[in-house]
């Protein structure tokens, strides 16, 4: 039996995992994220049956959109506006201040899910600019379930 990538990423403990050629992740990590960046995250396509999303996450800091300040949040294709700018500030503290953003779905119970199954993310990187290619949990790994654009700037 095969095993789905959520199983080898748990075997791996989250390292990125070579698949047909490509390096998967389980999550995209901002590269140097100071305080005070404005991150942009552009939804460029989303397939499938599933209500999909992105979560971007802040250790040590917070996210702030729309006047609210959030350490974590989820933009949702069918309600998040197809552009978003957040602003990435850093806690108090010498911990690692670290953003990070990995592909979400609703299950067909309802059931927020994310790292199961089949998902992962493959990065395609131009510049400033990162193409997040993301595989939700069903059926064999497929890139194109969710694509989003991440930016600074």
């Amino acid at each position: 039996m095969v095993k789905k990538l959520g199983e080898l990423f748990a075997e791996s403990q989250g390292e990125p995992l070579e698949v047909d050629g490509q390096l998967v992740h389980m999550a995209y990590e901002l590269p140097d994220p100071a305080d005070g960046d404005t991150v942009r995250v552009a939804f460029q396509g989303a397939v499938g049956d599933y209500r999909q999303g992105l979560v971007v996450s802040v250790r040590s800091g917070a996210l702030e959109v729309g006047g609210q300040s959030y350490p974590e949040i989820v933009l949702w294709t069918d309600t998040a506006p197809p552009e978003v700018s957040l602003t990435v500030r850093r806690g108090k503290g010498s911990k690692p201040f670290r953003v990070m953003m990995w592909n979400t779905w609703v299950d067909g119970m309802g059931i927020e899910q994310a790292w199961v199954g089949n998902s992962g993310i493959v990065t395609d990187a131009d510049g400033p600019t990162a193409v997040l290619r993301c595989s939700n949990g069903y059926g064999d790994p497929s890139f194109t379930d969710l694509v989003v654009a991440v930016s600074r700037g």
